[in-house]
Formats: C-alpha cells, sequence, structure tokens
C-alpha cells in the first residue's frame, strides 16, 4: 500500500520500507535499520500546516504563529533551547531545534524539487542520511527527530501569541527580539532568507551562552535591524561604518523636511495659512529636499533621536576607558576627522560629532586620485574600527528611539 501525506514524502524521498503501521505508529527501515514514526504527531503536523503558509522557503506564517529558520553569526557561541514568555502582552519566543511543520514544509518542498527532474537530490539526501546513520544510530529511534538533529540540523526561532495578531506583525516581533539580543546580549541570530542557506543547529556550538534572554518591548523598524545586522556581522571595517551610517542616513530627508516645515509655518502662522495652503508648501518643500545638505540633516538626525550625549559616553568607556580622550585629542588621520570635545555644550558636540563622522564617511566612499583625504582598507582597518565603535553605539540609540512601544 502507498504511503500518502507527509509520510508519503518520507518514504518516496529515503525509499523506506514500512515494516508495520497501525493508526498511531509505524516501524519503516532504511538500510537495515529499523525507525518508528509516530502516525498521530504526523497527523497533527498536517493539521497545523493547513492553517500556515511556507513564505521565502525559509518561515511559516499564520495568525498569531510565526516560525523562521535562524543562522548563528556570533562563531563559537550557542544558546540553550528556551522559551521566553511575555505574559504582559501574551506573547511566547522559542528558540531550539526547527519544529515538525517547519522540517516537513521543508520536506515537501524539497520533494517537488527532486520530482520536477533534480533526483540526484534524492541521492544526496539518501547519501547524507546513510553517514548520520554511522555514528547516531539507536534502534527504533524516531525517524523525524532524528532527521531534524542528524540531516536537516536547522535551529529557527517561534513567536506565538495569544491575542490576535497576524504573522506579518509577529515577523516584526522577531526583528525586535533578536536587536534585542545582540545589544543586551552580544549574540547576533540573523533570519535565514532560504533553508538551504542556513548553518548547522546553532544549539551545537561549543561554548554555551548562559545569560538571561528577555522579551522586547518595542517594535523596531525593520530596515534598521538589517542594517545593523549586517554591519554586526561583516569583519570588513568599511563595510561596518556604511551599514550603521546607512541607519542615520535613513532619516536624513524626513528629519529635514520636519525641520525646515516646521521653521516656514512658524513664520507664516500669523497668515493663518489654511490646510490646503500648508500642503502645497510642504509639497514645495519636498522639492528643494533634492538639494538638501547632508552634513546639516546628519546634525538634525542625532540631535533628534540621540537625547542623552552622557550616556554615549558611558557606552564608550565600557568599550574602552580611554576612549574619550581618545576622541577628544586625535582626528581621523584619513579623513582630517576633527576631534570630539565632550565636555563643551549639546549643539557644539553634535556638531563636532556630525563633522567627524561625514568626513569619514566621505573619505570611505570616494576614492579619487585627486582626493586629499581617502580610506585605504587595510592600511587604515585599526584606525576605522575605532570609529566603528562611536558610530554603532549610535544607531543602536538610533534604532530604539525610532521604535514603537509594544
Amino acid at each position: 500500500m502507498s504511503e500518502k501525506g507527509l509520510l508519503g514524502h518520507l518514504v518516496f524521498l529515503y525509499d523506506l520500507e514500512v515494516i508495520s503501521r497501525t493508526d498511531e505508529v509505524a516501524y519503516i527501515k532504511f538500510e537495515n535499520k529499523e525507525f518508528m514514526i509516530n502516525i498521530n504527531k504526523i497527523g497533527l503536523t498536517e493539521q497545523n500546516l493547513t492553517k500556515l503558509s511556507f513564505a521565502d522557503r525559509s518561515s511559516l506564517i499564520g495568525n498569531n504563529y510565526f516560525e523562521t529558520v535562524l543562522i548563528n553569526q556570533s562563531y563559537g557561541i550557542s544558546i540553550k533551547e528556551q522559551t521566553v514568555k511575555d505574559q504582559k502582552n501574551s506573547l511566547e519566543y522559542i528558540i531550539g531545534l526547527i519544529s515538525d511543520e517547519l522540517y516537513f514544509a521543508y520536506l515537501v518542498d524539497y520533494c517537488n524539487l527532486v520530482k520536477n527532474h533534480a533526483i540526484f537530490l534524492k541521492r544526496i539526501a539518501q547519501e547524507n542520511l546513510k553517514l548520520k546513520l554511522e555514528e547516531n544510530y539507536k534502534a527504533n529511534s524516531d525517524f523525524i527527530l532524528f532527521l531534524k538533529k542528524f540531516t536537516f540540523s536547522k535551529s529557527s526561532i517561534i513567536i506565538k501569541s495569544n491575542k490576535n495578531r497576524k504573522g506579518d506583525v509577529l515577523r516584526k516581533l522577531m526583528y525586535s527580539f533578536l536587536f534585542d539580543l545582540s545589544i543586551n546580549n552580544n549574540i547576533l541570530l540573523t533570519p535565514s532568507s532560504d533553508y538551504s542557506d542556513a548553518q548547522d543547529n546553532l544549539i551545537n556550538k561549543k561554548k554555551p551562552f548562559q545569560n538571561v534572554i528577555s522579551p522586547p518591548n518595542k517594535i523596531y523598524v525593520e530596515e534598521l535591524i538589517y542594517f545593523y545586522q549586517n554591519g554586526i556581522k561583516n569583519t570588513s571595517e568599511d563595510i561596518q561604518f556604511l551599514s550603521f551610517y546607512h541607519i542615520l542616513e535613513h532619516y536624513f530627508e524626513k528629519v529635514y523636511l520636519e525641520s525646515v516645515t516646521n521653521k516656514i509655518i512658524n513664520r507664516l502662522n500669523e497668515l493663518e495659512l489654511s490646510t490646503s495652503h500648508r500642503q502645497l508648501l510642504e509639497d514645495s518643500i519636498k522639492k528643494e529636499i533634492k538639494r538638501k545638505p547632508e552634513l546639516y540633516s546628519l546634525k538634525l538626525v542625532l540631535d533628534k533621536f540621540i537625547s542623552d550625549l552622557d550616556f554615549i559616553k558611558n557606552k564608550l568607556n565600557e568599550y574602552n576607558e580611554n576612549f574619550i580622550n581618545y576622541f577628544n585629542t586625535r582626528k581621523v588621520t584619513f579623513s582630517d576627522g576633527n576631534t570630539i570635545n565632550f565636555n563643551r555644550e549639546r549643539k557644539q558636540v553634535l556638531t563636532d560629532i556630525s563633522n567627524r563622522i561625514y568626513k569619514t564617511r566621505n573619505a570611505i566612499v570616494h576614492s579619487k586620485e585627486s582626493e586629499d583625504y581617502k580610506f585605504i582598507p587595510f592600511k587604515h582597518n585599526k584606525e576605522l574600527a575605532t570609529e566603528n565603535i562611536l558610530l554603532k553605539i549610535l544607531a543602536e540609540e538610533i534604532i530604539k528611539n525610532s521604535s514603537t512601544s509594544l
């Protein structure tokens, strides 16, 4: 009797021999090794999958449920499988081995590739399983668990909600959770764009991660998290700098428009402009935005989102107690970036920071022969690494202070 459904996909992919089965359990054989499959569990997985969609070949999305495969970018560090509960917001975050639902979504997708003339993928799957049998087989093991642990070996994050929330909302919460994890616990996990890209199970890394993980209480701008994660995971100092800089740059137009609009409207308030006139005025200003000065916009962004300069100083001291003196006395040699005296008034400090960052940005981006100042890879890497620490701290604050409450 040919098997159907999810069990049928397993039998097809691995050419399994079904020795016996009941309504509750099936015993199968692969390469003369016997395994057990829980039929009831497969049936429940099939039911759950009817309520979920498989997105981007790496995620399951449904009402009140989101799961995606994770990549561990913190090499040599692992975190234990754990559940983080947010009682206040009726949310639950689970990090661990992927669920049966996500595994079977992957399996069905893989089998479809095999059936569409990619028969070599079937041989690859079977050869991979044979290799894992030599070291890990135990008689009558749970076959699905064995596959998840030793052949697929991926970890995921699951977010469940006891309140009615769409999967897309939970996806945003996933980015908030991972951002908080990176800045509070110094571990970088990123969602995979494709299950084939994901590394082996992050739970199996050698060095365990011990810190307690807390749920997020804010929703961050997703695009900014992409740039932040790209900056954190890259070992190239210039890419790090530009990734963090993009977070500041994200708000240039918005903050500049607000500033110019408010100044003009404040001056014209006595004319009692109508709503339509105000809109015409704003539209005119928007056309001028294309000619906005970036350095001025950078300063406006810092002024809007960096409320506490003492916090920035304290964060720099956490990295190195000599950093404040370094920025106060040392210019950036390859960009002519000015010094920063953190003891001056707020307005001047922000001007100093903006000038230093912008000059350094220009030295990285522009490399014409005629340029007096430009970044040379390897030659200036060490110096730029220090600038990246300041920029990273500022980027983190902008992400946090541009968020919305959960």
